[in-house]
């Protein structure tokens, strides 16, 4: 791949009209979606209801309906489907309880039912959640542990605050027990659940084939950024915003950082593809999306993943991406929060 460096202000470069397919629509401010082993679709909905997609229909009746509240960034904000799902059809959630806490938590599917009474809860904050910043980023890493990314509930100083999971990428074994591995801090007071911290609201995640852990966190006035998470990292939230640039011993700066350009930003969606299905300007790329610029861009790193550039378009109209997924087919699927539908993106060609 080739090498480019990671603090460049994302430049459109190549002009693109992606070929778009609709796959489902009709859905209600999806937030996240995952694909299940046997093709169907899981899609949640911020008012808390998983929906089952199955051949480019939504189910009347959902999987499953979670009580949250909805202001602002509360509700239920992310999906992942376990390894082990056909035998074990385990998913987890991410979402706002009722009286305002952060949770994970796991569900036991059966069919296109969540078997009554299976909810079992793996983590939870102990503060009242504001109406932002709660992140969103969820999945499980190469080595079986489960990565939860906690935004820092509308409060900067719980990003280096290493006895709350606000602000934190925290990593859990699926019963919610503390995996081998995790960090050991200098600090008394730290959670044993955290991997790394730093962070202001960590939206998306994705793994590279080599098992490197790209998140991408929203920045606040000035940069959004894609960080490569190493265990014990600190990713300067709030000390720094894109590159760190006093008081930075210690301080992990992004592999990719663009500029806000004196108008909103938000990146909301990360994914390496390798699916086979998008050229080869495209193959083992990193796909970033920008909710309020309403772009989608791909970027060439470096074999290591210390540094990405080369920012070009892929889609410069993609509308409001809340997430991306690579599917069985290795097709590229795209979830628009705005118009409630999961569209399979096919090859830009020249405008």
């Amino acid at each position: 791949m080739a090498g480019a460096g990671a603090r460049q202000t994302a430049q459109a470069t190549v002009a693109a009209a992606p070929d778009r397919t609709v796959v489902a629509s009709g859905l209600n401010q999806p937030t996240d979606f995952q694909f299940l082993p046997d093709g169907r679709i899981l899609v949640a909905e911020k008012g808390g209801r998983i929906r089952i997609v199955e051949d480019g229909t939504v189910a009347r009746r959902p999987l499953y309906r979670i009580f949250t509240p909805t202001q602002g960034e509360r509700g239920l904000g992310a999906l992942a489907v376990d390894p082990d799902f056909a035998n074990n059809g385990y998913i987890y959630v991410a979402y706002t309880t009722l009286g305002a806490r952060d949770r994970l938590a796991r569900l036991t599917v059966r069919g296109d039912r969540v078997v009554f009474g299976s909810q079992k809860v793996l983590l939870q904050t102990t503060d009242p959640s504001a109406w932002y910043h709660h992140g969103g980023a969820l999945g499980f890493g190469p080595d079986g542990a489960l990565y939860w990314g906690v935004g820092d509930n509308k409060n900067s100083d719980n990003a280096q605050d290493l006895g709350t999971i606000h602000g934190k990428i925290v990593r859990i074994n699926p019963d919610g027990s503390i995996p081998a591995g995790n960090p050991v801090f200098d600090d008394p007071d730290a959670l044993p659940q955290i991997y790394a911290y730093g962070f202001r609201n960590p939206f998306r995640l994705t793994f590279t084939p080599s098992g490197d852990l790209l998140v991408a966190d929203v920045g606040e006035n000035s940069f959004e950024e894609v960080d490569n998470v190493i265990a014990g990292g600190d990713y300067g939230w709030p000390g720094s915003e894109g590159d760190c640039t006093s008081n930075c011993s210690g301080i992990q700066d992004p592999i990719y950082a663009y500029s806000h350009d004196g108008s909103g930003a938000s990146i909301t969606a990360v994914l390496f593809y390798t699916g086979g299905q998008l050229g080869s300007e495209f193959q083992d790329a990193l796909l970033v999306a920008d909710f309020i610029k309403g772009w989608i861009k791909a970027l060439d790193c470096t074999a290591d993943f210390s540094s990405c550039g080369n920012a070009r378009d892929f889609d410069p109209q993609a509308g409001q991406t809340v997430a991306l997924a690579q599917g069985p087919d290795g097709a590229l699927y795209q979830l628009d929060y705005g118009s409630g539908r999961i569209v399979r993106i096919g090859t830009p060609t020249a405008v």
